[in-house]
């Protein structure tokens, strides 16, 4: 995205996920771990998440991203392993927390 924003805080996410669609049309999501939480200067609070290869966003901000975010899931703090970096969509209840 465009828009300097700033960090006022953070705070640890441990088993928090952002959620990704895939990149075309029938392939499967994916996600990528939290690292923390960030409150910005204007009070919204967005996921700091790092990719496979350690590099460190916010969650969805990253303009190739943008259009795939779709929210943020609660995986536990023991599913934190890469493989989990890989995923199939699934619909069931327990795989989203409802916001996205």
């Amino acid at each position: 995205m465009d828009k300097e924003r700033k960090i006022v805080q953070i705070i640890p996410a441990t088993g928090w996920w952002a959620r990704y669609r895939g990149y075309l049309v029938g392939a499967p999501s994916f996600e990528r771990p939290l690292v923390c939480w960030a409150l910005m200067e204007d009070g919204e609070v967005i996921g700091v998440e790092t990719s496979p290869e350690g590099i460190v966003s916010l969650a969805g901000d990253e303009e190739e991203d943008y259009d795939q975010f779709s929210g943020y899931v609660y995986r536990g703090a023991d599913k934190t392993t890469p493989e989990r970096w890989l995923m199939n969509d699934r619909d069931d209840d327990e795989d989203s927390d409802g916001g996205g």
